[in-house]
């Protein structure tokens, strides 16, 4: 079990200072997925892998090295 008791690793009231740090992307990172997260998650996941298997084959190769 986790420090908060819930069986996560941190707690939860760390959770403001994380979205605080978290930065955009910029230009300099092409290879960023974007994803809603106000739907399921099996759905989330399926969009996602989607995207991913209809990149361009530099892109997939890029992250893959």
């Amino acid at each position: 079990m986790g420090v908060s008791g819930t069986g996560h690793y941190m707690p939860a009231a760390l959770l403001d200072s994380q979205w605080l740090a978290l930065e955009r992307p910029d230009a300099s990172e092409p290879d960023v997925l974007h994803a809603a997260i106000d739907m399921p998650v099996a759905l989330i996941v399926a969009n996602v892998g989607a995207r991913l298997l209809h990149r361009p084959q530099d892109a997939t190769a890029k992250v893959s090295a």
